[in-house]
């Protein structure tokens, strides 16, 4: 005896059939049988897509469930180049399950991964990708203004290029290594950056702080630079103004003090045209250059 238009649901099922002869005399069979298509389903919790972070050891974590039952769920990672890099498998049961296969990264870069979840009947459900991206490695950060730069204005512009494997957070200038200021606008990654101070005239060293989003952090060499905005300062001494000397090879004596500078480089001039060049002066000491001055006359130095 076929029976049709018997309709059954996913999952448990029980069947009973009645059956009677005609004495009135019953009897009863039931059965229990499980109908499954629908297969297993599950979500990834963490870490969410797009995690950029340092930590290398990670709890990849699905939520997995099948209305008659799990038997086990497998992960994969695969890497930037889709080299398949690590394929674990675990035991699980229940209709329901949150689990957590703890994996560690070996090297940096950007890594997929996802799980194939396996119910008893053999129904397997694989979830969407999943992006992780593992950053250990420290920005690097290029001083592009010289070393030993010298600026004749109080306002000085440094500049440096800041890089990273991923992207940056912020970077601080360090002055004679103590904080100084953060960047006032975005950071673009390996692209030139600078800062602007102003500060008095004098010697000072400089560094940059950089940190990226994932908060390695890292510092540039030291430079060293010099603000001198103030001329030197020349006293002529002999001949005095209006003097009169009496040899054509004369001695002319002068003192030129500067704020920051030990030695001067010096042009003697004489009628406008320059009579004795780049010569060196020290700083506050009396200096003679001995001249030709050529015949009399009304001489200008």
């Amino acid at each position: 005896i076929n029976f049709t238009q018997v309709t059954s649901v996913e999952g448990y099922n029980n069947w009973t059939v009645y059956c009677n002869d005609t004495a009135g005399n019953l009897n009863i069979t039931r059965i229990t049988f499980i109908k499954h298509v629908l297969g297993p389903n599950g979500t990834l919790i963490s870490p969410r897509n797009g995690t950029i972070t340092n930590n290398v050891t990670q709890n990849l974590t699905l939520n997995a469930s099948d209305i008659v039952g799990l038997s086990n769920v497998t992960l994969f990672v695969f890497n930037s180049t889709d080299a398949l890099i690590n394929q674990t498998t675990k035991t699980v049961s229940g209709t329901e399950a949150v689990v957590g296969i703890i994996y560690q990264f070996m090297y940096d870069g950007i890594f997929k991964w996802f799980y194939q979840i396996r119910d008893i009947a053999g129904n397997i459900f694989t979830t969407q990708n999943n992006t992780i991206g593992i950053d250990t490695t420290p920005p690097k950060i290029t001083l592009n203004t010289l070393n030993n730069s010298y600026f004749n204005s109080p306002n000085v512009v440094l500049n440096y290029t800041p890089s990273d494997n991923f992207n940056l957070s912020g970077c601080d200038l360090y002055i004679k290594g103590i904080y100084n200021q953060s960047n006032k606008s975005r950071i673009v990654n390996n692209q030139l950056s600078n800062f602007t101070l102003t500060a008095d005239d004098g010697i000072y060293n400089w560094s940059v702080l950089c940190v990226d989003i994932v908060g390695n952090q890292n510092v540039s060499e030291i430079r060293t630079f010099t603000i001198d905005s103030q001329p030197p300062s020349i006293s002529l001494l002999y001949p005095e103004n209006d003097g009169t000397v009496f040899s054509s090879n004369t001695r002319l004596n002068f003192t030129v003090t500067d704020n920051l500078d030990s030695n001067l480089t010096c042009n003697l001039t004489l009628n406008s045209n320059v009579s004795d060049a780049n010569f060196s002066a020290l700083n506050g000491a009396n200096t003679s250059r001995l001249i030709n001055i050529g015949s009399g006359g009304m001489k200008y130095w």
